[in-house]
């Protein structure tokens, strides 16, 4: 690690250890002065944890055993108040001072303002105590006690040969009754400041959003795919794909082309639009809205709706190719958009599947429906004559609510060369699949506590910069602002030592470079989780402002 990424990381460990030290030495300190100055013997016990609880019990004159309730959870919250009010009386202080020891900010000067001022111990006062007993029930009084630890009742000392009695004592039930309020107030303060903190972490309001700048060729196949007019049960597109089919990186990627073979028909793979000089194809998969999302796809819902940007007159011999390769009987269509468009093609219909080939007159677009589910005919027929009755896929609030959470206009000359969504159904995570992993008891309580940290969207994208270069961004869809920052925190603590923060307009991230030179940077906002790539040529100012334009 970079002596620059080392040091802030030593600074966020030092300055607590630091200040952990000053406040043990602080009350180290004042405790064993305010034991000096009660006559309490053992004031070096001031010095060493838990035997100083011991030593304040002796100091205010309770019982020992008292220090173990200072170890109980909520009962130390009440117990500890009583005690230093007990300290407060011995100093000769108002009893109440010594409950405010608990009060934040405040608590911190009691221990001093007890330490300060003349002896005022009891036994000092009286010049000394003599063996005595108490009058009410003969109990021995021990030392330079100011009252009867049987009783309660005050202790009387000799002053010129005459009893007096001492100050009486406030009543264990008033130490309770103020040390029970302060515990609550402390709580109450304590609670209204964590549930404001919470709620401005958890508060998110989503930014008014636009579509992100996308080249025009790409552009252009998001727009074409249908809006659903269905009034029951629209269909909806659930996941989306994009990319430049003359893009080398992508056609090396395995991934990719596995997902685009299986959106398209029988007959049809990306190599063979490729090979057609095909420039850009966007895939989805239609599906019910009314469909579970914690439910792993079936298939059995799915249309599949490809545009490609490609010369025209390519339509008919990839209709032919789909035809014969399913046996299906190839019938002329004709599709005329509200809008304008005008969509010619073919129908190609099996026993088992059901595709539409459309070009539209005058453009480069070449749109495919194809659903291999005989239940799926009538909705495919149906999107197939809403084509260009739209903005497309930007009509959806799936893709507003992902593919729109990118930067409208990406700097640094940047150009979206592609991306593609996920739900965690699609991935095979869905709520099902967890809750059927597990095969025990404790597997199943390890699957629940790990699957929070699996988000329900997710869109990966591709840009190059002006010298060709790539940079990756992953936004990662939580839903939940709660899920999100205790998935941002676990990654904090995980990951957090091997980089450095950094100030961005949505927050703090960290950035840290990988082994390969590679620069990460990593940050949170709302439901969202958002991870960068860059290459080792990028500044850190320029991941900064692609950081920043993040509509979220």
């Amino acid at each position: 690690m970079e002596e620059s990424s080392l040091l802030p990381t030593l600074l966020w460990l030092l300055v607590p250890l630091l200040f952990g030290a000053a406040l043990y030495i602080y009350f180290g300190a004042t405790l064993m002065i305010i034991a000096r100055k009660t006559d309490t013997s053992g004031a070096g016990l001031a010095w060493i944890p838990i035997a100083n609880l011991y030593l304040m019990c002796k100091i205010g004159r309770r019982p020992g055993w008292w220090f173990l309730l200072l170890l109980i959870p909520l009962v130390g919250l009440i117990a500890l108040p009583i005690l230093w009010m007990s300290i407060a009386e011995m100093r000769g202080k108002p009893a109440w001072t010594g409950a405010l020891l608990i009060v934040p900010v405040i608590g911190l000067v009691i221990p001093a303002y007890l330490a300060l001022g003349p002896n005022t111990s009891p036994a000092l006062a009286a010049g000394g105590f003599q063996p005595r007993k108490c009058l009410a029930c003969g109990n021995e009084i021990v030392a330079d006690e100011t009252f009867c630890r049987m009783c309660g009742e005050a202790a009387l000392t000799m002053v010129a040969s005459k009893p007096v009695e001492e100050k009486p004592r406030t009543s264990t039930g008033q130490m309770v009754a103020i040390g029970g309020g302060v515990g609550v107030a402390v709580l109450l303060i304590f609670g209204i400041i964590g549930w404001l903190a919470l709620t401005s972490i958890f508060a998110y309001a989503a930014p008014e959003r636009q579509p992100p700048e996308i080249p025009e060729r790409t552009q252009g196949t998001l727009e074409e795919f249908p809006v659903d007019t269905d009034k029951e049960d629209p269909l909806a597109p659930e996941v989306v794909s994009t990319e430049d089919l003359q893009d080398k990186i992508a056609e090396n990627s395995g991934e990719n082309e596995k997902q685009v073979n299986k959106r398209l028909p029988p007959g049809l793979t990306r190599d063979d639009l490729r090979d057609r000089d095909g420039k850009t194809i966007t895939t989805t998969v239609y599906r019910p809205r009314r469909r579970q999302k914690d439910q792993q796809p079936t298939g059995k819902e799915d249309i599949y709706i490809s545009v490609v940007r490609i010369p025209s007159k390519n339509g008919d011999p990839i209709a032919v190719n789909i035809a014969q390769k399913t046996g299906g009987d190839r019938t002329g269509t004709k599709v005329q958009s509200p809008r304008g468009g005008s969509y010619t093609g073919s129908k190609i219909q099996s026993d088992d599947v059901l595709i539409y080939v459309l070009e539209k007159q005058g453009s480069d677009i070449l749109i495919i429906i194809y659903t291999p589910n005989r239940s799926m005919r009538d909705d495919a027929t149906r999107l197939a004559q809403n084509v260009g009755n739209g903005r497309g896929l930007n009509d959806y609030p799936e893709t507003r609510q992902t593919v729109w959470t990118l930067p409208q206009k990406p700097p640094n000359q940047l150009t979206l060369a592609g991306f593609k969504t996920t739900t965690r159904a699609e991935l095979g995570l869905s709520q099902s699949d967890l809750d059927s992993a597990g095969k025990n008891e404790d597997e199943r309580k390890l699957i629940e506590y790990f699957s929070q940290f699996i988000p329900e969207r997710i869109i990966e994208a591709r840009y190059r910069d002006s010298a060709g270069k790539e940079w990756t961004a992953g936004v990662f869809d939580y839903d939940s602002a709660g899920r999100a920052w205790r998935t941002w925190l676990f990654l904090d603590w995980t990951l957090g030592f091997s980089g450095k923060k950094i100030s961005l307009k949505h927050g703090s991230g960290f950035y840290a470079d990988t082994d390969d030179g590679k620069k990460n940077l990593f940050f949170q906002k709302g439901p969202y989780l958002i991870f960068i790539q860059a290459p080792s040529t990028a500044g850190t100012n320029q991941l900064v402002a692609f950081a920043d334009g993040f509509q979220i």
